[in-house]
C-alpha cells in the first residue's frame, strides 16, 4: 500500500478524533444534525431498516401512498445493505445511526487517501502530498453537507473516480477499471443521483477533450474511447432500468424548479465562506454567501494561484502562445482535467443559459433536470486544488533552480499556512456544530418530552390511520408544497420511527404531482370534495400532532374541529374524526346563512356582508375566458411578462385593519404554480414603496379540482395608498397561466354572494369568502 496515501488517511483520521471526539467515541450516541434534511435522512434510513417490509418502498411517509425509497434521500443501496445484515444481526438495527455516522466521517480520510494517490502521480515530495491531501479534504464542499444534506457528504466519491480515470487514461488495466467505474457510477446513483450526474459529466468532458486532442494529433485509439462510452452509457441504462422497476408512483415532476436559483457564483467559489478570512474579504464587499448550493470555495491560496495564472495567460495571449494557455503545466492528463472542471464550473454557474443559451434547455431537456447546478462546482474544487499545489511546487522548484532559495521557501510556507489555516478553521467549526444533537433514534439519548410523546402514541396508535403534523409540511413536488416547519418535521419523523405510524406529510424528491395535490387538499374545507378520500383504506380518525410552532388558518380550522387528548410542555395530540374531514356540512352552512340574513335576503341585494365595511371584488367577467372559476371570465397571463390584476389602484383600505386577499389559480398544468403573486403599496405623497406580501399558488392549501385558492393576510399602516397586484414575471418561462375571482376583505368580515336559487327561491349555492358552498344534488 502506498505509504504516503496511508499517512494522509491517518492524519485526517486523527483530526476526526480531535474535532469529532463525541461522535468518534460514541458513534451511536449523537446525530450529526437533527434539523431539516438531516433528521429526514436519518428517519428514512433507520425507519426503512426498522419498520419497512419492502426493500424498495418507504411506507411511513406520504400517507396513504407511501414513497419509493430511492426518492427519499435515504442512500437506498447502503441502507438496504444494513437492513439485510440487521435481519440476522440486530446490532445493525440498534446501531444504524452510528454506522451511518462512521461511513460519512470515514469518507474524509478516504478522500485524503485517494487525493494522495493522485498527487503522488505528479511526483510531489511525500511531505507536500500529505499536507495537500489533508488540507484539500478538510476544506472540501462535503464538509458543509454534514450540517444538513448528509447523503452528499461522501468526500471520497470524486477523488476515487478521478484517480481511476487518470489510471484509465494512462493505459493501466483499462478493462478492469472500466468495469469498476461502471459499477461505481451505478452504485453512487443509489446513494444520491447527483453523484452519478457529476461523475458522468466529468467523464464525458475528459473523453471529449481527449478525443479532440487525439483528432488533432491523428492518434485515435478506438478501444480507449469505447471504454469511455461504456463508462457513460451503461450506468445510465442500469440506473434507469432499476428505478423504473422499483417505482410504482406515476406522474413525477419533469420540470423541477430552481434551475436559475441554486447555481454557483463567483463569490461561492472564489471568496471565503467562513472565518478566518470571511470578515476581512467577503463581508466588506457586502456579500452574504447565502447561495448554499453553490459553495465550492477553493481557498485563498488556490485563488491566488489562479490570479497568477490568469496574468500569465494574458502574457501568453499577446505572444500568441495558445498552447501554454490551454495546457498551463506539462502534464496532459492534469491539463485535460483542469479544462473539464472549467466546463463544469461554467455549467454550475448556469453561464451558458444566463447569457442567451437558454434555448439549449429546450434542445437538451435532461439539462434542466439538475436544478442544483452549484453542486457541479465540486469538480472544479478538487481539480483546481490539486492543480494549485502542483503549480505551487513547480514554481517553488523553478525558484530553487534559479538559486532563489528564500523566495522558494517563503512561497511554499505562505501558501501552506494559508491553506492549513482555512481548512482547519472550517473543519473545526463544522465539527462543533455537528456534535451537539443527541441521537433521537437511541432510547437512552431521547429527550424526556419525546419519550413521553412516544409512550402516549404507542398506547393509542391502533385507533388512528395516520399522524398529521401541525404545522404541516409537504416538500418535494414543486407544484404543491408548504413552508418549512422544522420542529414539526423533526417530531413527526421521530414518532414515525419509534411508533411505526405513517405520516400524511412528506419530504422527498420529485413527489408525484397528483399525490402531492391530494395530500395537501386534505386541508380544504369539508364541503370541498377531496380525491384522497377514495385512496384511504378505512374511516379511522386522524391523530394530529401540534408543536409549539404557529399554525396557519387552515391548520387552526382543523384543530378547532378536533378534540385534545394529550399534551405536555412541547407537544399536544388531537383526535380528528373522519367525518369531520369528509362529511360535507354545506346544508348546515346554507341554512345558517339563510337564518342569519333573512331580512337582507328579502331585499335581493347582490352582496351580503356580515357587517358594514369596504371590500374589493373582481370576477374579471369582462375578459371572457374558457378557463374561469366562477362567472364567464378570468385572467390569462404568460409567465415571462408581469401580469397586473391591480395597477396603482386607490383602494380605501383602513390603516391598522387586517385584510385577506384571495384569488383562485388554475393548477392543472405541471409547473403552473411556480410563480409569485406580489402586492405592493405606494404612497404618492412621499413616493414611498412597500411590498405588502409575496405569495405563491404552490402553497395554497385550499384545492378544489384543478383550482387552488391563494389566501394571504396583510395589514397596512397608512391611508390613501395606491395598490398594485401582479404575477411577477419569470424570464425563464413562457408558460401560460390562469387566475380568477379576486377578493380583498377585512379578515373579520364575511363576504357572500348568492350564486344559485331554486325555482321556489331557496338558496342552492353561495360564494362565501371566495369559497363555493353548494347543496348536495339529491337535496
Amino acid at each position: 500500500m502506498n505509504r504516503t496515501a496511508l499517512f494522509s488517511f491517518l492524519v485526517v483520521l486523527v483530526l476526526l478524533f480531535v474535532f469529532f471526539t463525541p461522535v468518534m467515541k460514541n458513534p451511536n450516541g449523537i446525530m450529526l444534525t437533527s434539523e431539516g434534511d438531516g433528521i429526514k435522512t436519518y428517519t428514512v434510513m433507520c425507519g426503512h431498516i426498522r419498520n419497512d417490509t419492502s426493500w424498495t418502498e418507504y411506507k411511513n411517509m406520504n400517507y396513504p401512498y407511501g414513497q419509493t425509497h430511492v426518492f427519499t434521500d435515504g442512500q437506498t443501496v447502503i441502507t438496504n445493505a444494513v437492513k439485510f445484515l440487521a435481519q440476522s444481526f440486530p446490532f445493525f438495527e440498534r446501531n444504524s445511526v452510528g454506522i451511518f455516522n462512521m461511513l460519512w466521517l470515514l469518507s474524509f480520510p478516504c478522500c485524503a487517501f485517494f487525493l494522495a494517490l493522485i498527487l503522488n502521480r505528479l511526483s510531489l515530495p511525500s511531505w507536500l502530498v500529505v499536507i495537500a491531501a489533508s488540507s484539500i479534504t478538510l476544506l472540501c464542499p462535503q464538509v458543509y453537507r454534514l450540517e444538513g444534506h448528509l447523503t452528499l457528504s461522501y468526500a471520497c466519491c470524486f477523488p476515487l473516480s478521478w484517480w481511476l480515470l487518470i489510471r484509465y487514461d494512462a493505459g493501466e488495466k483499462r478493462k478492469l477499471i472500466t468495469a469498476i467505474l461502471i459499477l461505481l457510477n451505478t452504485f453512487w446513483f443509489f446513494v444520491h443521483p447527483y453523484y452519478t450526474a457529476i461523475l458522468l459529466s466529468f467523464t464525458f468532458c475528459i473523453a471529449f477533450l481527449s478525443l479532440a486532442i487525439g483528432f488533432s494529433r491523428k492518434k485515435i485509439n478506438k478501444s480507449h474511447y469505447l471504454g469511455f462510452a461504456l463508462q457513460l452509457i451503461v450506468p445510465l441504462i442500469l440506473t434507469q432500468l432499476i428505478v423504473s422497476s422499483m417505482d410504482t408512483h406515476p406522474h413525477r415532476p419533469t420540470l423541477p424548479s430552481g434551475f436559475f436559483e441554486h447555481f454557483a457564483t463567483f463569490s461561492t467559489v472564489f471568496l471565503p465562506l467562513k472565518a478566518p478570512f470571511y470578515n476581512f474579504i467577503t463581508r466588506p464587499l457586502g456579500i452574504s454567501q447565502d447561495h448554499w448550493e453553490g459553495w465550492a470555495y477553493i481557498g485563498l491560496s488556490g485563488g491566488l494561484v489562479l490570479v497568477f495564472i490568469l496574468f500569465r495567460s494574458v502574457k501568453f495571449l499577446f505572444r500568441k502562445n495558445y498552447k501554454h494557455i490551454l495546457f498551463p503545466v506539462n502534464n496532459k492528463t492534469l491539463s485535460i482535467s483542469v479544462l473539464s472542471s472549467l466546463f463544469l464550473l461554467a455549467y454550475s454557474m448556469a453561464i451558458p443559459f444566463r447569457l442567451g443559451g437558454e434555448f439549449l434547455l429546450d434542445l437538451i431537456p435532461p439539462l434542466r433536470q439538475f436544478r442544483s447546478l452549484g453542486r457541479f462546482a465540486w469538480v472544479f474544487y478538487f481539480v483546481c486544488s490539486v492543480f494549485g499545489f502542483y503549480f505551487l511546487w513547480l514554481s517553488a522548484r523553478w525558484l530553487r533552480l534559479k538559486k532563489r532559495y528564500i523566495a522558494s521557501t517563503l512561497l511554499l510556507t505562505l501558501f501552506i499556512l494559508i491553506q492549513l489555516t482555512e481548512s482547519v478553521f472550517q473543519f473545526k467549526a463544522i465539527a462543533l456544530a455537528c456534535t451537539k444533537s443527541p441521537n433521537y433514534f437511541n432510547a437512552s439519548t431521547l429527550p424526556q418530552e419525546y419519550s413521553e410523546l412516544i409512550n402516549q402514541v404507542n398506547l393509542i396508535k391502533q385507533e388512528y390511520q395516520c399522524l398529521v403534523p401541525i404545522p404541516f409540511y409537504l416538500i418535494g413536488s414543486d407544484n404543491f408544497t408548504t413552508a418549512d416547519a422544522h420542529e414539526s418535521l423533526k417530531a413527526s419523523m421521530v414518532i414515525s420511527y419509534w411508533c411505526n405510524v405513517p405520516l400524511l406529510a412528506s419530504s422527498a424528491a420529485r413527489s408525484p404531482i397528483a399525490e402531492a395535490r391530494n395530500v395537501l387538499q386534505f386541508f380544504s374545507p369539508e364541503f370541498i370534495s377531496k380525491s384522497i378520500q377514495q385512496d384511504l383504506p378505512d374511516k379511522k380518525p386522524f391523530l394530529l400532532l401540534k408543536t409549539l410552532e404557529d399554525a396557519d388558518e387552515q391548520e387552526n380550522y382543523w384543530l378547532s374541529r378536533s378534540v385534545k387528548i394529550w399534551g405536555n410542555s412541547v407537544f399536544i395530540l388531537y383526535r380528528l374524526e373522519y367525518d369531520s374531514v369528509f362529511k360535507s356540512r354545506a346544508e348546515y352552512f346554507l341554512n345558517e346563512f339563510e337564518n342569519k340574513n333573512i331580512e337582507t335576503l328579502k331585499q335581493k341585494t347582490e352582496w351580503i356582508t356580515s357587517e358594514p365595511g369596504y371590500f374589493y371584488s373582481n370576477g374579471f367577467d369582462s375578459v371572457e375566458q374558457s378557463m374561469h372559476r366562477y362567472g364567464q371570465g378570468g385572467i390569462r397571463g404568460t409567465k415571462n411578462y408581469d401580469t397586473k390584476l391591480l395597477e396603482n389602484e386607490l383602494l380605501p383600505l383602513i390603516p391598522g385593519t387586517e385584510y385577506e386577499l384571495s384569488l383562485w389559480f388554475y393548477t392543472a398544468q405541471e409547473a403552473s404554480t411556480q410563480i409569485d403573486l406580489v402586492l405592493t403599496s405606494e404612497d404618492t405623497s412621499n413616493h414611498s414603496f412597500q411590498i405588502l406580501f409575496t405569495s405563491t399558488p404552490a402553497k395554497a392549501k385550499i384545492i378544489d379540482g384543478d383550482w387552488s385558492l391563494i389566501r394571504q393576510r396583510f395589514t397596512i399602516h397608512e391611508k390613501d395608498l395606491k395598490y398594485t397586484l401582479l404575477f411577477k414575471r419569470d424570464p425563464h418561462s413562457k408558460q401560460q397561466f390562469f387566475a380568477d375571482e379576486l377578493l380583498i376583505r377585512p379578515s373579520h368580515m364575511d363576504v357572500s354572494f348568492i350564486e344559485n336559487r331554486s325555482v321556489e327561491g331557496s338558496i342552492l349555492s353561495i360564494i362565501k369568502n371566495n369559497l363555493r358552498i353548494k347543496r348536495s344534488a339529491d337535496k
